[in-house]
């Protein structure tokens, strides 16, 4: 049995050679979250390093978190394979 951590894949920024993603803290704010990203599976990319069970990862409105700690609204949605 194979674990693993998929996101969509928009939701992986890149800053010179490091890929990132923005997860929402217990505190309901944005923080980034450095990763290890690997292959595509089914449309969501893998995320080999980086991530926890039940982060939440910021996929729209990315454009909208301007730095780190600042207060995000989040909603959970469903990830679909595309």
């Amino acid at each position: 049995e194979f674990k693993a951590t998929l996101i969509d894949d928009k939701a992986v920024l890149t800053d010179q050679d490091r890929k990132y993603v923005y997860i929402v803290d217990k505190d309901g704010k944005a923080q980034r979250r450095d990763i290890t990203p690997g292959r595509l599976a089914d449309g969501l990319r893998i995320v080999q390093k980086g991530l926890n069970p039940g982060d939440s990862v910021i996929v729209d409105g990315l454009q909208k978190v301007f730095m780190p700690g600042m207060p995000v609204n989040a909603k959970t949605v469903a990830m679909t394979s595309s």
